[in-house]
């Protein structure tokens, strides 16, 4: 239901093919609204690099999804004896939040 030639997508044509979303998913049955996003925006980075088995990190992060969606984290963790700093950055597609509620 979705090509890389196609500039939109009529949400019926969503609908009727949601199963090839992910499996789990059926017309009519209740789901978690962001576990959903999660899978659409998982499988159009797989439309969209050719539902190549494992494409490159270069590839990944050149598609239309990674250039709307993808993030990127980085996490400093330093030694307080050798004050040694490791720096990691990971990708990401979306980033939960701890909301602090005031006292």
């Amino acid at each position: 239901f979705f090509t890389t030639t196609q500039k939109t997508i009529e949400p019926a044509d969503l609908v009727k093919n949601i199963g090839l979303i992910n499996k789990r998913y059926r017309v009519g049955k209740q789901d978690d609204a962001h576990e959903f996003l999660r899978d659409l925006i998982d499988y159009f980075q797989r439309a969209t690099t050719g539902f190549i088995d494992k494409p490159t990190p270069k590839i990944l992060e050149s598609t239309e999804i990674s250039k709307m969606f993808l993030g990127k984290m980085k996490s400093v963790v330093e030694c307080l004896g050798c004050n040694h700093k490791s720096e990691t950055i990971e990708n990401f597609f979306d980033i939960s939040l701890v909301s602090i509620e005031e006292q």
